[in-house]
């Protein structure tokens, strides 16, 4: 576990550095990227086919 720790933390420092604020920040903004994902994929009905159509059974 700490190897992955690890690694989101040097992702969050990535992204606080490219964008010029804090860690906490990038945290923050990184949490929220997160979260509006989730709603992202909790919002399909279906399920994408590899050409991005929708799959109905």
């Amino acid at each position: 576990m700490d190897n992955q720790d690890n690694e989101l933390r040097k992702v969050v420092q990535e992204l606080a550095d490219e964008e010029g604020i804090s860690f906490s920040d990038a945290i923050d903004v990184s949490i929220k990227a997160l979260r509006y994902e989730v709603e992202r994929r909790k919002s399909f009905n279906g399920e994408a086919a590899c050409d991005g159509s929708e799959i109905t059974s």
